[in-house]
């Protein structure tokens, strides 16, 4: 066989997984705005009440991992925001 021992199956916490990963992303693909969606991803000039909830919950996370981890909390930030969200969002699933 080609994977020999490998058992690939799908259980229910990797099904749930799968399921909030694309709840995260359709999350934040979709709230991001309608310029978002076509080819045309200019700005626009007031935000959607979405984009502010997404915009203050980056800066929250931000200011929580800058206080502490210090000033290098880029490296880490992008790990944690994600982590975040998929926390978030796997609780309010239940």
């Amino acid at each position: 066989s080609l994977l020999g021992y490998l058992n690939l199956s799908l259980t229910n916490f990797s099904l749930y997984s799968i399921i909030v990963l694309i709840l995260v992303l359709v999350f934040h693909l979709l709230f991001r705005g309608p310029d978002f969606i076509g080819t045309n991803l200019h700005t626009k000039l007031i935000p959607s009440s979405w984009n502010i909830a997404l915009e203050s919950s980056y800066a929250s996370i931000n200011s929580i991992v800058r206080e502490q981890i210090g000033i290098r909390n880029e490296i880490y930030l992008p790990f944690i925001y994600s982590l975040f969200f998929f926390i978030i969002i796997s609780n309010l699933i239940g």
